[in-house]
């Protein structure tokens, strides 16, 4: 999800304003879940290639990145 959310930026092609409110909603939610540590909630978000890919179990790893990074501030259209 966070792989597929961060390609989409990246393209060249400009996004209709639903399209950005879509993912806008769905990444604010990413970043809230990960802020509490909800992990588990998170992760029932993912699809199965990224469940397999990234377990659960393996998702407190990301605690002292996040801690790192700092607040986040807001999600911009690009």
């Amino acid at each position: 999800m966070l792989m597929v959310l961060s390609l989409a930026a990246c393209g060249g092609t400009k996004v209709d304003d639903a399209t950005t409110e879509k993912y806008r909603a769905v990444a604010e939610q990413v970043v809230s879940l990960l802020n509490a540590g909800d992990y588990a909630t998170l992760h029932e978000m993912f699809g199965e290639q990224m469940k397999e890919g990234l377990p659960v179990e393996q998702m407190d790893e990301l605690t002292p990145l996040i801690e790192e990074a700092g607040t986040f501030e807001k999600v911009d259209k690009f």
